[in-house]
């Protein structure tokens, strides 16, 4: 069973999450939907980097995957515990 971890503005209005295909089955019901990230081949880099998009800019993770699906995992990762260190 995955994690997904969610952040709750004080006055109950907001949440911020990774987004999920059981969100659409009425456990959520999610008003506006942004891009927070994207996995993407990088010829320069090798690998599939993660992307974090960012109001203050992009910015590239440093670890770099050979195989897609690892770039994916490590991108819910890495986003979960950003969110659970309030980082984002």
């Amino acid at each position: 069973m995955k994690t997904i971890v969610f952040k709750i503005s004080p006055d109950g209005k907001t949440t911020e999450g990774l987004y999920d295909d059981f969100l659409t089955r009425g456990v959520v019901s999610p008003s506006e939907v942004r891009r927070i990230s994207e996995v993407e081949f990088d010829p320069s880099l090798g690998g599939w980097a993660t992307t974090l998009i960012l109001p203050t800019g992009r910015m590239t993770l440093l670890e770099v995957k050979t195989r897609r699906k690892d770039a994916l995992q490590y991108e819910i990762e890495t986003i979960n515990q950003m969110r659970k260190e309030g980082k984002l």
